[in-house]
Parts: structure tokens; C-alpha cells; sequence
């Protein structure tokens, strides 16, 4: 693998653990704005900004579980508004760990990722707002 295919990996990974909820006891249901941006091996990346409808269901988080059959969440720790979390996942058959902290005052967030894969590290910092209601379908 490419070191541009792990970073897009791991980067998925991050995504990933913050999408199925991680911060889910204080983030407040409707459209957010995620960008985190990233550095891995002393390179910066472009940020990258995603827009989600988070609801009540999306962001529960599944037992230990995430939704890549690949990775499990083996941490996960809820105090106040912070949040903590750690995250293992076998890509191409190699071992990925992703641990992270976020923290949500009211309808912002802002947290830090930290994933080593293959013997590369890579930190992401993401921020993330509250733009309003989810659209109607």
C-alpha cells in the first residue's frame, strides 16, 4: 500500500469513529459540519469537510462495535462534555489503532485523533458545528 492509500485508510477510520458517535451524549440531533484536517509523517493535508444529519438513531453507538466488520471500538469513555475513545481495525491485514477526544459545548466540537497504521502515525483535528435542522425528506 501506497502511503497516500494509508492515509486515505486511516483517515477513513477517523471519520468513521467520529459518524458513528463517539460524542453521542451531548451532540444535539440536526445537520453538522465536520472538518478535520490532518498531518502524518510531518506532511499536512487539506482539510476535509463532510456535512452529516445526526439524529437521535445515527448516533448511538452499537455495543463495541462500529459498522466496518473490520474494526472494533475497544475503548470508549464518556465524562461531561469530553469524550474519549480507542479504536482497533485490521486493514490489508495489518493492525490500525485510532484513539481520540472530543469535546461538545452545545453546538460546536472540537477533538483530536491520533491513528497509527503500519508503522505511520497520523493526527487529525477536527472541528465541527451545528448548522441548523436536518433537511426534510
Amino acid at each position: 500500500m501506497t502511503v497516500r492509500g494509508a492515509v486515505t485508510v486511516v483517515f477513513l477510520c477517523g471519520v468513521l469513529v467520529v459518524w458513528t458517535g463517539v460524542g453521542a451524549a451531548q451532540m444535539k440531533p440536526g445537520l453538522w459540519e465536520m472538518t478535520i484536517s490532518s498531518e502524518a509523517q510531518g506532511v499536512k493535508m487539506p482539510a476535509v469537510t463532510q456535512r452529516q444529519c445526526i439524529s437521535d438513531e445515527r448516533y448511538v453507538p452499537k455495543g463495541q462495535e462500529t459498522d466496518d466488520e473490520s474494526c472494533r471500538m475497544t475503548e470508549h469513555h464518556t465524562s461531561g462534555d469530553t469524550t474519549t475513545w480507542k479504536v482497533e481495525c485490521t486493514i490489508e491485514g495489518k493492525r490500525s489503532v485510532s484513539s481520540g477526544k472530543m469535546i461538545v459545548h452545545g453546538d460546536s466540537l472540537e477533538g483530536t485523533i491520533e491513528i497509527t497504521h503500519d508503522g505511520m502515525k497520523m493526527v487529525q483535528q477536527m472541528r465541527g458545528k451545528r448548522l441548523g435542522d436536518c433537511p426534510k425528506k
